[in-house]
């Protein structure tokens, strides 16, 4: 049985419902309202409340994975050419797929796993688990999200049997009341080769993390140490959003201004721009966040081999700064929390612990997979704890 949607769906009914909520005493257009067709529209305060659709329509998302959780089925195909992953809810259902050829790994991941994606974990509860397809020069694709590890771990080592096969003439069979809602099929596919399987707790446990295949990091491994060089993440995929978001704010908030001083007298205008100035600050600096975050590069430099001596350089829009410590003064390498949240979800960064108890954050919201490796590596070749 798969874990239960109901905390999901009442968080997105929650989270839609005060929107609906909210734009209707914004627009003036509910039962305690003046806003009337018949008497004329204010347009104003409509345009002020068009301002709360992105948050219906965020709360949605929640709603509909909730109900595939509580009430859907799983289906994974593969073709000659695709893996599909399907999740039905009665008449309704949505795939996503991935080129067959580029698969590489398998990953069961869970909520409360260290290696579980944020997308993973927004529908999965904190005993289930998921399996993450990780492609070549593609995204991760998730398949059937909310199912037990045991059931995964098998799913996934048949998967990528079949998948090396030659040929894939009949759907596995799968035994147990518990399988029913996934399905498993295809096609005369062509073999794809080095398909491995890997256990997030497994991995936690040995500390020896993989490396993401869509990481961009370029690792120098010389007789006399390693140079790791992070490239800068894009404005895209390295602010998670936040450069979009920006200036959506700056858009919404730029056109309830203009229209609010407009209507208004010239003493009202100015505690109009007064007040609206501080919302497009906040625009402002969420945009200049965003702008450093996606343009931010790096060097790790591990000198000898062992490591007796750590550097790292970071330059970004406001400038270069280096870092080094001998490797005696490093107590742990891990990855925690930034203190800086987008969309509700904590940025995590990879954390430096000195002998004395400081600590020093590096790279900010970066992939968390990405984060794991770099951690797990620096911690083998300088021989560092974990916390």
């Amino acid at each position: 049985m798969r874990w239960s949607g109901l905390p999901i769906i009442g968080f997105g009914l929650f989270f839609s419902g005060f929107a609906v909520f909210w734009m209707m005493g914004a627009s003036g257009l509910g039962p305690w309202g003046g806003n009337r067709l018949n008497s004329g529209m204010d347009w104003f305060r409509l345009v002020f409340a068009a301002w709360g659709l992105p948050f219906f329509f965020v709360g949605l998302v929640p709603i509909f994975m909730g109900l595939a959780v509580l009430a859907g089925r799983s289906r994974i195909e593969i073709t000659r050419d695709k893996i599909r992953n399907t999740e039905v809810i009665g008449p309704l259902y949505w795939s996503w797929n991935r080129p067959r050829a580029q698969l590489r790994r398998l990953k069961v991941v869970g909520a409360a796993s260290k290696t579980s994606s944020q997308d993973l974990s927004s529908v999965v509860g904190a005993n289930a688990y998921a399996i993450s397809a990780e492609f070549e020069g593609t995204k991760p694709l998730p398949l059937a999200p909310g199912y037990p590890r045991e059931m995964l771990l098998a799913i996934a080592h048949d998967l990528a049997r079949h998948c090396r096969d030659v040929s894939l003439d009949a759907a596995p069979s799968w035994a147990g009341e518990q399988s029913r809602d996934v399905a498993v099929g295809g096609v005369g596919v062509t073999g794809a080769a080095g398909v491995t399987v890997i256990d997030s707790e497994t991995i936690e446990e040995a500390d020896d993390w993989p490396r993401p295949l869509s990481s961009t990091i370029v690792v120098d491994d010389r007789r006399d140490g390693i140079t790791l060089t992070l490239p800068p993440t894009g404005l895209v995929n390295g602010t998670r959003g936040m450069f979009i978001f920006a200036l959506i704010w700056l858009a919404i908030v730029g056109a309830i201004a203009s229209l609010s001083i407009k209507q208004g007298h010239a003493f009202a205008n100015l505690g109009a721009m007064a007040f609206f100035s501080v919302f497009i600050l906040v625009g402002v600096l969420m945009l200049v966040g965003s702008i450093y975050m996606a343009r931010r590069r790096a060097i790790i430099d591990l000198i000898d081999k062992p490591a007796t001596a750590l550097l790292i350089g970071r330059s970004s829009i406001f400038g270069t700064k280096l870092q080094d410590w001998p490797a005696a003064e490093i107590a742990a390498v891990r990855v925690g929390e930034s203190g800086t949240e987008v969309n509700d979800r904590p940025l995590m960064q990879l954390q430096i612990v000195l002998v004395g108890g400081k600590k020093h954050g590096f790279f900010t919201g970066r992939d968390e997979d990405e984060l794991q490796w770099l951690a797990s590596l620096l911690r083998r070749e300088l021989g560092a704890g974990k916390s």
